[in-house]
């Protein structure tokens, strides 16, 4: 418990931006019609997500890939793996 305060004292401005991004992420799907809200409050994929899912998942991919090799670089992963929570 004490590792994961500790961790999130250090990235809590990490973990903001990710959280904001997710959100706006969530809007900007919503708006281009890819994704629907129900009215059970119910998230429900649009018939446009089809059309885009196979770019964006491979892009989405890469773009992780190459954040862990350049957190790898730096060794970060080696310090969050080390991380007992």
């Amino acid at each position: 418990m004490y590792n994961l305060l500790r961790f999130i004292k250090l990235n809590h401005f990490l973990l903001l931006f990710l959280l904001i991004e997710g959100f706006s992420v969530f809007l900007l799907l919503q708006n281009n019609k890819f994704l629907r809200i129900n009215p059970n409050k119910t998230i429900q994929l649009g018939k446009k997500y089809t059309e885009i899912f196979s770019d964006f998942a491979s892009g989405t991919t890469l773009d992780l890939a190459r954040l862990l090799q350049r957190w790898d670089k730096k060794d970060i992963v080696r310090q969050l793996l080390n991380l007992k929570i």
